[in-house]
């Protein structure tokens, strides 16, 4: 798995200086608001190909790993909640242009903190902020209010700002968070960018994202299945510039992002 600390604390200057035109013609038609914010056997991978009539999906491949072990599929649920799951993606060594998916799934989250120790990802801080945020909104009555009115406490706005400015996940400067961009569906459709959190999706976005997609080099994008980073589902760690497109192995997080963060 081609994830190092190197990559994460690069820095990004160089995708931020061009980010708004591509954002611009990526995304022609989107609504941005800054604050929405086994036995003996050899092991078998999912080679599902989505290489069907859309010209423009590279060869996906998945893999799926248990407390850092290689299983066969279906060993495990990704849905499972006991599970810490988390989804790595980077380029197929084995297929030229191909996108290679490891699902991994940890039984305690001190297995999970070491994985990410091991390749220099801030699973623990992602796990924190998370935490945090949740138990602030319900804290604040932020979770009551949004459901009486569908709108969003300035104060829990300001706050989560703050709180992530201060955790600083990939020790990177807030002014080079990187964005990502959904889509309501997997090959094209209308588009959103998420700057760094959303505690609800936008009006008619609820449930309904199907693709993603990240702007610079590394950063992780956590999927939720309820309102204010209730109900994790996965942190996506992204080698940057690519689509992930929620079918195949990674159809268990198709139409199920209600909040997400990307830090």
């Amino acid at each position: 798995m081609k994830i190092t600390s190197q990559k994460l604390t690069t820095t990004l200057a160089w995708s931020h200086l061009f980010l708004l035109m591509i954002a611009l013609f990526l995304l022609p038609t989107s609504c941005t608001k800054e604050s929405l914010t086994e036995p003996e056997e050899e092991l078998t991978t999912n080679t599902t190909a989505a290489n069907s009539t859309q010209e423009e999906a590279p060869p996906e491949r998945y893999e799926y790993y248990l407390d850092n072990q290689q299983v066969q599929e279906g060993t495990f649920d990704p849905r499972d909640q006991s599970l810490i799951v988390d989804v790595s993606g980077e380029e197929d060594p084995l297929v030229t242009g191909g996108a290679l998916y490891k699902i991994w799934a940890f039984t305690t989250e001190a297995n999970y903190v070491a994985w990410g120790d091991s390749y220099g990802l801030p699973v623990a801080c992602h796990l924190e902020v998370g935490r945090h945020l949740a138990d602030y909104a319900e804290q604040i009555g932020a979770i009551a209010y949004y459901e009486q009115t569908g709108e969003e406490l300035p104060q829990f706005t300001q706050y989560a700002n703050n709180y992530i400015n201060q955790m600083d996940c990939n020790g990177q400067n807030s002014q080079y968070r990187t964005p990502s961009a959904i889509y309501k569906n997997h090959w094209g459709g209308p588009g959103a960018i998420i700057t760094t959190f959303t505690p609800f999706m936008y009006p008619g976005w609820n449930n309904t994202v199907s693709r993603y997609y990240t702007f610079g080099i590394y950063n992780g994008f956590t999927v939720y299945d309820k309102i204010y980073y209730r109900k994790r589902l996965a942190t996506l760690w992204n080698w940057g510039w690519n689509y992930w497109r929620f079918h195949y192995g990674l159809s268990w997080l198709d139409n199920k992002m209600t909040s997400g963060i990307t830090i």
